[in-house]
């Protein structure tokens, strides 16, 4: 039986996800997400992509991207594979870093409040952990490049972050990602 088709078409804005094939993690370090966003941005600037928020888990990653053309596979193609490419170069790996087809769920932008609602859940805390890197674009321009630069420089040390993270009490840890948020605020 085939697969269905994308559904495809200038400014759809999408849900995407993607894990790592065995669920094994996609990002090793703090190098591999900035290698990922500066890949993203490239791909934004090939595409005509506009991030609106994202995600990067240890073994997955969301986005949330509007495209003005109807370009979702190609752009995704080269991201995953340009991607998964320098990994495999940067660590001596080989093979496949993610599984199977990324999920894209079409967000009505049409109203009710859908696309500021899967962007909060992306952007959220609650499944996140302080291995996550995660941000919004800004609203007054959408440049993912001066943003990533904002987030590798407010982010510092994820480690470091991982051990505040650990010593903080229930009521401390509600948003760990206020670090994340702050830097892409400034």
């Amino acid at each position: 039986m085939p697969r269905k088709m994308r559904v495809e078409y200038a400014g759809a804005i999408y849900h995407l996800m993607s894990r790592g094939d065995r669920r094994e993690d996609i990002f090793l370090d703090d190098v591999d997400r900035q290698d990922f966003l500066k890949t993203l941005a490239e791909a934004c600037q090939k595409t005509g992509f506009q991030v609106h928020a994202y995600c990067l888990m240890r073994h997955h990653f969301h986005l949330v991207i509007e495209t003005p053309k109807a370009n979702l596979v190609a752009g995704m193609a080269w991201l995953l594979s340009a991607y998964t490419i320098g990994l495999n170069h940067r660590h001596k790996l080989f093979g496949h870093v993610f599984a199977g087809r990324y999920k894209a769920l079409v967000v009505d932008g049409s109203g009710g409040g859908y696309l500021r609602t899967v962007s909060d859940y992306v952007d959220s805390p609650q499944e996140r952990s302080w291995q996550a890197g995660c941000g919004r674009a800004d609203e007054k321009r959408n440049d993912l490049a001066a943003q990533m630069d904002r987030w590798a420089s407010g982010a510092g040390d994820i480690k470091k972050r991982q051990r505040e993270a650990a010593s903080m009490d229930a009521s401390q840890r509600e948003t760990p990602l206020k670090w994340a948020r702050a830097a892409m605020n400034d």
